[in-house]
């Protein structure tokens, strides 16, 4: 299955706002319901991606948590206190797990 990587404007990447050219992208892409991943940029490293999974699509049905584990903010990289608990999740669409 490969994911859907989206052409990005020039402003994808401003934190202080959710960019239109974004949300237009992602709401086109969730109401089209053609591909179950999408594939974007890490807005915190540019060169990690980050899959987002169209929970309307029907592949959704199929996903479990494998493994769940912390993930740790490192507060160097933000200008002020975060109250943010992140998590990182192994998801799996494979029935035979």
């Amino acid at each position: 299955m490969s994911a859907y990587e989206p052409q990005l404007l020039d402003d994808w990447h401003v934190l202080e706002r959710d960019p239109v050219s974004t949300v237009r992208i992602t709401q086109g892409w969730l109401e089209r319901g053609e591909q179950f991943v999408m594939r974007v940029p890490s807005v915190v490293c540019h060169a990690d991606s980050n899959l987002v999974l169209n929970t309307r699509h029907r592949a959704m049905q199929k996903v479990r948590v494998v493994e769940n584990e912390p993930f740790a903010m490192d507060f160097r990289f933000s200008d002020g206190p975060c109250l943010m608990r992140c998590f990182s999740r192994q998801v799996s669409n494979r029935p035979d797990e």
